[in-house]
């Protein structure tokens, strides 16, 4: 079997896989969040975890 890609230039593969974006996309909106925010939510997760000793 050979490949989709085989023969092709990696701009041509990269385009038809962009191109799958326009046809098929995202289901949902991505996530949006800063450090900051990831690691506050590391610092609530960690003391609520020390509360119960």
């Amino acid at each position: 079997m050979r490949a989709a890609h085989e023969g092709r230039s990696p701009h041509h593969v990269i385009q038809g896989v962009i191109e799958t974006y326009i046809n098929f996309p995202p289901l949902q909106n991505s996530a949006s969040y800063s450090l900051e925010q990831v690691m506050q939510q590391g610092r609530e997760m960690k003391s609520a975890s020390h509360a119960d000793e």
